[in-house]
């Protein structure tokens, strides 16, 4: 009888839960040791260009332009100051992943400080778990090498998380300004993590005075550190003027609004779940929590904590399917059709969310608005978090940004765990885990590291080069843009504009190939490059004809092409380099709908359509009108005022080839 009386009251349950809880623990550290392995052959090196280019005295953003945050040039700056090259980066980079494990289990251990016995254990072996999972998480979605600012910004939103939630009751002046310097580091290295932080305080404050000391005065403190800083070095004014509306009118372009992409919040659900790197019981573990945070949160009677809980789901569950409801409607005459079952079954769990949320809603308010306020907040928080990743249009590296909110999450978990049932989730984690070929990342990682070295010795003579010649900065197209990271001289831009649809930043590139005295390129960019506005531009304001300075250099890389500005004075004195005329079966994959097609490309296609046909039109006046055939595929440009036909092209579909071509309508 004893022994079920135990079984009964959870004693037992509990003691098999810890069991299956250090299983899992010792799985997830033999995942964590073999994929730090993998990163200890890799090179973190994203971060030098524009850190380089700060320490030659140019100013970020007027000078020379990188969408990173200030604190993401910063630490490439201190990289090359302390150890000359990546390897600071490096090293700050596999501290800081070590480190996510270590700052879950410090949280928790505080956090739970007042839980006793078996319980402190099964909630520390928890937090080692999510904490690897996190980790595990990042090292996937961080990017090629993680060279991208996410991870960092990870590190530092933890430090806050920390700081804040140290003590619930008492906030000092000495955890402000910790927080305040957290805050800094964290926006300062990735702007939108300011979203995602103020999303995981609102998940975290019971009140609005540790709402305000704990967000909105450090908040405060940490921007008017920020812009004293930034306007000191002089940077305050580019980053303003410059860099912030390239990150608004470039980055953030996309087919919908930023505002709408708030509500496409089930993109996180898929991200964690469905197409999460880690498996998907890391992501219910994250959506139970987010259900259930108010029975965590807050003290008030069982009923009432259930029915916000409830409240919270629905709410969550409206802000889901709006998002996809809306996308689906915005299609529904040319994509999906309303006789769908997949559709009708998608509208009724639409209106039953919004039928269902209303008056549980209205009953909750009723019997307490503290709660009904936390539901409210809590729909905040969901579309704060997803406005951060939408940002950038739901990239993988920015789906990163919603890590402190899960962290936040489980924090309220620890403090009050009122049942263990999500313990299960979490503990079953690394079961389900993805098989990942370490072996095979080792190799692909040291791979890169040597293809990425081989520009060492070319960059070294770039810069020889240009000492002989007093260039101060240079353009690199191509495969031959690696020197980038290597070189003492600066770039007079950083290539990301060369591909950008924004038509501001796409004017700023051209200027700035347009007066680099010298461009670095190779012979596979020069005859497949698809971008006619280059081509022009090379051809009109280069010459392959080396200047006097150079005229007995030569680099040992023979894939390198020196192509120098011509002498203004008399621009006809040196040829132009040799281009290939651009042909429509350079866009063929483009055409096929088997890539992507930019607008640039759009243009040059729409250039070399005019060229063949002989046409007297610019590209801004005529649009493309294509019909996909079975080998063939028609492209008929026609007049985009008066929708007149100008002329039809018919392209093989397998290779471009022009098979006929007419400036008079096809029947």
């Amino acid at each position: 009888m004893n022994v079920i009386r135990r079984f009964i009251d959870g004693q037992y349950i509990r003691y098999c839960l810890l069991a299956l809880l250090l299983l899992g623990c010792a799985m997830e550290s033999r995942d964590v040791w073999q994929r730090i392995a993998v990163e200890f052959h890799t090179r973190t090196d994203d971060f030098l260009i524009a850190g380089r280019a700060i320490l030659n005295g140019y100013i970020p953003y007027k000078d020379h332009l990188d969408v990173k945050a200030p604190g993401a040039i910063f630490i490439g700056a201190l990289s090359l100051l302390v150890t000359g090259d990546y390897r600071f980066e490096w090293a700050l980079k596999i501290g800081m992943l070590l480190a996510i494990p270590v700052l879950m289990m410090i949280l928790t251990f505080r956090g739970a400080r007042t839980q006793h016995g078996l319980l402190k254990w099964l909630l520390m072996a928890s937090a080692f778990l999510m904490g690897s999972e996190f980790m595990l998480y990042t090292v996937a979605r961080g990017g090629n090498n993680l060279n991208n600012a996410e991870p960092f910004g990870i590190f530092f939103a933890l430090l806050y998380l920390l700081t804040i939630a140290w003590d619930r009751e008492k906030v000092s002046r000495l955890r402000i300004g910790l927080a305040s310097l957290f805050l800094l580091c964290t926006i300062g290295i990735k702007e939108p993590f300011l979203f995602t932080l103020l999303a995981m305080s609102l998940v975290l404050s019971r009140n609005t005075r540790f709402f305000t000391r704990t967000f909105l005065i450090p908040l405060g403190i940490a921007m008017l550190s920020g812009t004293l800083i930034l306007a000191v070095l002089g940077y305050l004014i580019p980053y303003l003027t410059v860099d912030i509306p390239t990150i608004l009118g470039d980055r953030m372009t996309a087919p919908s609004s930023l505002q709408f992409r708030g509500l496409m919040s089930f993109r996180i659900v898929e991200d964690i779940t469905q197409y999460s790197p880690v498996g998907p019981m890391m992501g219910y573990f994250v959506l139970l929590l987010w259900s259930t945070h108010p029975l965590f949160k807050f003290e008030d009677s069982r009923k009432h904590l259930w029915m916000a809980s409830v409240a919270v789901f629905l709410l969550s569950s409206f802000v889901y399917f709006s998002g996809i409801f809306w996308i689906v409607w915005e299609r529904l005459h040319y994509t999906f059709s309303i006789q769908s079952s997949l559709v009708q079954w998608l509208i009724i769990k639409y209106i039953a969310s919004l039928v269902l949320v209303i008056p549980l809603l209205w009953m909750l308010f009723s019997r307490s608005k503290k709660l009904f306020g936390a539901v409210l907040l809590s729909g905040i928080a969901l579309y704060l978090t997803t406005i951060a990743i939408g940002s950038g249009s739901f990239l993988a590296q920015h789906f990163l940004l919603a890590v402190p909110v899960y962290a936040g999450l489980f924090v309220l978990f620890s403090e009050q765990p009122k049942f263990l049932f999500p313990l299960f989730l979490i503990a079953l984690a690394p079961f389900f885990h993805p098989k990942t070929d370490y072996a095979q990342l080792t190799r692909s990682a040291e791979d890169a590291a040597f293809y990425s070295t081989q520009y060492k010795s070319i960059a070294a003579e770039a810069d020889r080069l240009m000492d002989r010649c007093n260039f101060e900065q240079y353009y690199a197209l191509g495969g031959i843009a690696g020197i980038n990271t290597y070189t003492k001289h600066s770039p007079t831009d950083l290539a990301y504009a060369e591909v950008s649809d924004n038509a501001a930043l796409r004017k700023r590139f051209m200027e700035r190939l347009q007066m680099a005295p010298v461009i670095f390129t190779d012979d596979d960019y020069l005859q497949n490059t698809k971008d006619a506005d280059v081509r022009a531009t090379l051809e009109k304001y280069f010459a392959q004809e080396p200047s006097a300075c150079a005229q007995d250099f030569a680099f040992t890389d023979h894939r390198m092409i020196m192509l120098f500005r011509k002498d203004s004075e008399d621009p006809m004195a040196s040829p132009p380099p040799e281009l290939p005329k651009l042909q429509l079966k350079h866009f063929i994959e483009e055409i096929n709908g088997q890539s992507p097609m930019s607008a640039q490309e759009l243009k040059s296609i729409t250039r070399t359509i005019v060229r063949e046909l002989g046409l007297n039109v610019t590209e801004d006046s005529t649009t493309i009108l294509v019909r996909m055939e079975k080998k063939s595929i028609r492209l008929t440009i026609q007049d985009i005022s008066t929708s007149t036909v100008l002329g039809v092209i018919v392209v093989n579909r397998a290779d471009g080839t022009i098979l006929s071509k007419s400036t008079a309508a096809q029947p």
